[in-house]
Formats: C-alpha cells, structure tokens, sequence
C-alpha cells in the first residue's frame, strides 16, 4: 500500500486519520461515490484482514473511509455491517438523507452506518456500510427579492 502513514482502524480499538496523505496512488481508475455528491479517486487498502475503500481528493488526501467487510466491529455495542437499525442506541430518530446516495446515522464520534437511499430504513434495515467523512456544516443562504443590480444614483 502506498501510504505514508500507518492507517489503524477504530474496528481495533485504534484509528483511521480523515486528511492523511498518500505518496502515491495506483494507476487504476477506480471512483467511488461520497456524501457530497461528487465521484473521488478511490483506493482498497486491507488493514488487520479488514477491507476498506479510502476515498481521496486530487491532493491525494483521504476524505472519505468506509468498509462493507463484516468482520469490523465496534467495541463494546458489536455494530458492525449487518447489524440492525435499531441496534444503534440513537435509533432511527437520528436518520440522515442525502438523496441519491444513501441514509446515515452516526455510531460514534468519528462513524457513521449507512443505509440505501431505495427506501426510509426502519428497526429491521441492516447497515450496508460503515464510513467516515467530514460534513461541512451547512450555511444558511439568505435570498435578496429586488436587489438592485447597479448602484441607484
């Protein structure tokens, strides 16, 4: 793997580092989907038997971490890919949507498990994935009606 960094993996009680840069990237042209909508180079790394995608921007930093592999589990609750909606303490009250790729709901500090976007998850929805990502915090935008566009005189 072409990292600079050791990558650890919160599955273990350790931690994968959202912003770490790689040296360099494999010449595949493999892209994958990420929260904000937009399609990012992406790269598989295995870790303690553990298979991740990690998703990078054109400054081969990492913005996106995820793993579908069932063997990562977290902690003490055992969420993991497969387990039940209502096996997340928050429940689904705490369901995010982002249209066309997915629902989420954060586990803990730094992950999420996320959900199809095919259809509004209940307690019996299985997490297809788990990932990382930073949300932007959303700005309000304020729309002006009658905004003059030259100075009045």
């Amino acid at each position: 793997m072409f990292l600079i960094f050791l990558l650890m993996i919160n599955c273990k009680n350790n931690e994968i580092a959202l912003g770490g840069k790689l040296n360099r990237v494999s010449e595949n042209n493999s892209m994958i989907l990420i929260p904000s909508g937009g399609f990012v180079k992406s790269e598989n790394i295995l870790i303690d038997n553990i298979e991740y995608v990690i998703g990078i921007n054109s400054n081969l930093e990492v913005i996106y971490i995820s793993t579908k592999d069932t063997t990562c589990k977290f902690g003490d609750s055992g969420i993991m890919v497969g387990s039940k909606l209502s096996d997340i303490d928050m429940g689904k009250d705490k369901l995010n949507y982002i249209p066309g790729w997915g629902y989420y709901i954060k586990i803990n500090s730094i992950w999420y498990a996320g959900f199809d976007f095919d259809e509004v998850p209940n307690d019996d929805s299985r997490i297809g994935w788990l990932f990382q990502y930073e949300f932007s915090e959303k700005k309000e935008v304020q729309f002006f009606k009658n905004t003059p566009t030259s100075p009045s005189m």
